[in-house]
């Protein structure tokens, strides 16, 4: 991944359409990370991730998702989750994303 362009957002940042937008302008890849641990086991990680979800769909970007609780994920650039790692569970997740053209990118598990 040499040379790749990475727009990142730092926990909720995630969430702020225009913020994401703007880093993904010159990137070919999203990366958000986070430490959802203080949503405990509520709802919030679950809608953290559809967040996260819904900006790589906007921006037609791959997005990597790393948290300390276990909602990390590899997202598609049409916003499936492709790779995910089980909740309160040390684990880590590994895929690859490979360039195949200008803005277009593959995840494989």
């Amino acid at each position: 991944m040499a040379g790749t362009t990475i727009g990142t957002a730092i926990c909720y940042e995630i969430i702020f359409a225009d913020h994401v937008a703007q880093q993904a302008r010159n990137a070919e890849l999203l990366l958000t990370v986070s430490n959802d641990t203080w949503f405990g086991r509520s709802i919030g990680p679950h809608q953290h991730l559809q967040m996260a979800r819904l900006r790589a769909l906007e921006n037609g970007r791959h997005l990597l998702r790393a948290t300390s609780n276990g909602v990390t994920a590899i997202i598609d650039s049409q916003g499936h989750v492709t790779a995910r790692a089980p909740q309160f569970e040390p684990a880590s997740l590994t895929g690859e994303v490979t360039d195949a053209g200008p803005n277009s990118f593959h995840t494989h598990r």
